[in-house]
């Protein structure tokens, strides 16, 4: 089983923000997301998709 991803709240601080305008990440915004808070694509795809 795959270990779970734990956030610092300056990671959470900045998905929620992008949350409350787009639900849905394209791959654009997800590469940005995943250079910025130094997270993959896939554990960003997982953040959202569990938050909606």
């Amino acid at each position: 089983r795959r270990q779970r991803s734990t956030f610092s709240k300056s990671q959470v601080k900045c998905l929620e923000d992008v949350f409350k305008t787009v639900h849905y990440v394209d791959a654009g915004l997800r590469m940005k997301l995943s250079r910025q808070l130094n997270l993959s694509e896939g554990t960003i795809n997982i953040w959202f998709q569990n938050r909606r």
